[in-house]
C-alpha cells in the first residue's frame, strides 16, 4: 500500500453528520468525474451539473445512515439502479 493511501486511512474518520457526508461526496465525485474510466457512468452528473445533484445525494445518504427520511424514492430501487450501473462495466 502507498504512503498516500495509508496517511489517507489514517485520516480517516466516521460520518458524523450531513457536513461530513457532502465533504466526502464532493471528494469522491472530485476524483470520478476526471477518471477516464469511472467517468462514464457518470456523464449525466457532469450535464447536469455536481451541485445539483449534490442535494440529492446528501438526503440519500443522511436516510440511509442516520434515519433522516428525506429521500423521498424508495430506496432499494436506487441501490439496484447503482448495482446495474456498476456491474454493466466490462472488466
Amino acid at each position: 500500500m502507498s504512503t498516500d493511501a495509508l496517511r489517507a486511512l489514517e485520516q480517516r474518520t466516521d460520518l458524523a453528520d450531513r457536513a461530513a457526508i457532502e465533504a466526502l461526496l464532493r471528494r469522491f465525485y472530485g476524483r470520478v468525474l476526471v477518471d477516464h474510466v469511472l467517468a462514464e457512468p457518470f456523464q449525466e452528473i457532469r450535464a447536469k451539473g455536481l451541485e445539483s445533484h449534490l442535494p440529492v445525494m446528501c438526503d440519500f445518504w443522511e436516510t440511509v445512515l442516520f434515519g433522516a427520511k428525506l429521500y423521498p424514492r424508495r430506496l432499494h430501487r436506487a441501490r439496484d439502479r447503482t448495482a446495474s450501473v456498476l456491474t454493466s462495466h466490462p472488466s
